[in-house]
């Protein structure tokens, strides 16, 4: 099955929104984060003997839908469903017992390493006492998941939740996975650069693609995302308007249900301002095994995100060998320093001028060689599975 060191650590994955990602017709949509779950589930049961539970939140599964366990690559992947676990909760006793279910499933499952998305004070003092009381080895792994949030909070009651937070983290054996070295850099007033770690994303080409979608395969500029605030769909419609009428526009933008999980835009709003572009298609939502039709069938990836730890949507772009032109995101410098697009760093008008040089000139040809080539180059050397899993086990070993 693998060339790996195998020894059998059982591990939990804190995946809240990953069932929908293996099962069939799921209509939720999902982010980044969850399919880099979905991948690094792909990922260790391809190379590990790990014994793995994922943990799913209730309020994310459909009622009919139910689930204890699934093979992947041959390996059985144990699920556990725990209810909204009160973050989004008014009511004082419900989230009591959703805390006080999380630790039993925890304590039941006794885990060696936990793995979660992140800073999440509940979670993060949850297993602080699961450590303190029931498992003093228990080793804890957090993705950073975003390019903020270790940044030094502004107002009165963040500043109290840092404060704590910093406080579990000290009492607690964790390492935190870095996407780029802005975050690792940031993530050091929270924690001992010693237990910090860059990793790059991991990535794994998703098995089931559906290819008989009919996608008009015409040279469209693709921008993909959930209606969040950060995600800054708005942009793309202004960017959009002053684009040449001649290059079509494609915008998935998966509308979120749930106005308690995020900054969720006004839908609607963007529904009728789009509607006065010219060859602007925009779609709530697109299967999973059908969206990879639509970056293969792209001219090139747009995005305007206020801010990103190290966006999916690059690596499904890149995996295609399709150029990126950012309105702010640029981590670490890439995309300028390796030729995988272009960045404007904020100015509007400038991304404008190059996708509309990249597209409509004459020389572009040339120039999209330059670009597809370095990208499929920089993805194959970066971010194989094989590679940064390695990196993903031996941590797990080294501090087990």
């Amino acid at each position: 099955m693998n060339n790996f060191k195998k020894k059998r650590y059982k591990i939990i994955i804190f995946a809240p929104k990953i069932y929908p990602l293996l099962a069939e017709n799921h209509i939720e949509n999902q982010g980044g984060m969850d399919v880099y779950f979905k991948n690094l589930i792909d990922g260790f049961t391809k190379y590990s003997d790990f014994e793995l539970n994922v943990f799913l939140l209730k309020r994310t599964i459909k009622s009919d839908l139910k689930l204890n366990s699934t093979i992947v690559n041959n390996m059985k992947v144990n699920f556990t469903t725990i209810p909204d676990y009160g973050v989004w909760s008014k009511n004082i006793f419900h989230k009591i017992f959703s805390y006080l279910y999380f630790l039993i499933c925890i304590i039941k499952c006794k885990p060696d390493v936990f793995i979660k998305a992140g800073i999440e004070y509940p979670i993060d003092f949850l297993l602080l006492l699961y450590s303190k009381f029931f498992n003093t080895k228990l080793k804890s792994i957090m993705i950073s998941s975003t390019a903020t949030e270790y940044r030094e909070a502004t107002d009165f009651k963040n500043k109290v939740r840092q404060k704590i937070t910093k406080k579990i983290l000290k009492s607690m054996d964790v390492s935190i996975i870095c996407q780029n070295n802005q975050q690792f850099n940031e993530a050091q007033k929270f924690i001992d650069k010693n237990n910090l770690l860059i990793i790059n994303n991991i990535f794994s080409p998703r098995k089931k693609i559906d290819t008989t979608t009919t996608i008009e395969n015409s040279h469209f500029i693709l921008w993909v995302g959930r209606g969040e605030y950060v995600k800054n769909p708005s942009a793309f419609l202004e960017l959009s308007k002053k684009l040449n009428p001649q290059i079509k526009k494609i915008m998935i933008c998966m509308q979120q249900h749930d106005q308690n999980i995020t900054k969720a835009i006004d839908y609607k709003l963007l529904v009728e301002d789009s509607k006065e572009i010219p060859n602007f298609t925009l779609l709530s939502y697109v299967e999973e095994a059908v969206i990879q039709q639509y970056f293969k069938k792209s001219a090139l990836l747009v995005n305007t995100s206020f801010s990103e730890g190290f966006p999916m949507t690059f690596l499904e772009s890149m995996c295609e060998s399709k150029p990126i032109f950012s309105l702010f995101v640029d981590p670490d410098g890439i995309i300028m320093k390796h030729n995988l697009g272009f960045c404007s760093y904020g100015d509007m008008n400038l991304l404008k001028e190059n996708i509309e040089k990249y597209i409509l000139e004459e020389h572009k040809v040339m120039a999209n060689h330059l670009f597809t080539s370095a990208t499929k180059t920089y993805f194959k050397n970066n971010f194989g599975l094989k590679t940064n899993m390695q990196k993903y086990i031996d941590l797990i070993q080294n501090i087990c």
